[in-house]
C-alpha cells in the first residue's frame, strides 16, 4: 500500500476565528494507483467542522472504487475512518459525488483521505472540502 500525497497537502487551509464556511480543493493525478493505495488530499487543523467532502473524478478504470474519510495527524488520538464521509463507490465513469454524513467537529488535526479499491486507478481526482473553523472545545 502506497500513500499518494496531493500537491496541496502541505498548503494550510484557512482557519480564521470567524467561523465562515470555507472551500479547499486538492487534486491528484493517479497513474495505475494500486488497490489499498491511500490518497491524502488535505490536512485540516484542530477545531474544524467538516460540512462536506465531494470527490470529482475522471473515469478511473473498470471496477475502481474510492471512498472518502480521514485519519488523525496524531494516530494516538483515535483510529482512522476511511469511509466516514463517503462509502466506497464506483469511479469507472467520470462524476462528482457528495458526502453522505452529518457535519462533524474535529478537536484534533485530521488528514482527508481516499482509498483505492477494486482495481488500479488512473486519472485525475479532486476533493472539494467544505468546512468552517470554529476552534477547539
Amino acid at each position: 500500500m502506497a500513500t499518494i500525497k496531493a500537491s496541496k497537502l502541505n498548503r494550510a487551509p484557512m482557519n480564521s476565528a470567524q467561523g465562515d464556511a470555507c472551500f479547499f480543493t486538492s487534486s491528484v493525478v493517479l497513474a495505475a494507483a494500486a488497490i489499498a493505495d491511500v490518497v491524502e488530499f488535505a490536512q485540516l487543523p484542530a477545531g474544524c467542522e467538516v460540512i462536506d467532502v465531494q470527490l470529482v473524478n475522471d473515469a478511473l478504470g473498470a471496477s475502481v472504487t474510492l471512498n472518502a474519510g480521514y485519519r488523525y495527524v496524531d494516530s494516538t488520538v483515535g483510529a482512522a475512518a476511511p469511509a466516514a464521509f463517503q462509502a466506497a463507490a464506483s469511479k469507472s465513469s467520470a462524476g462528482k459525488t457528495p458526502g453522505a454524513f452529518h457535519p462533524v467537529i474535529f478537536n484534533d488535526a485530521i488528514v482527508i483521505t481516499s482509498t483505492v479499491a477494486g482495481a488500479a486507478a488512473t486519472g485525475k481526482v479532486t476533493a472539494i472540502i467544505t468546512y468552517r473553523f470554529i476552534g477547539t472545545m
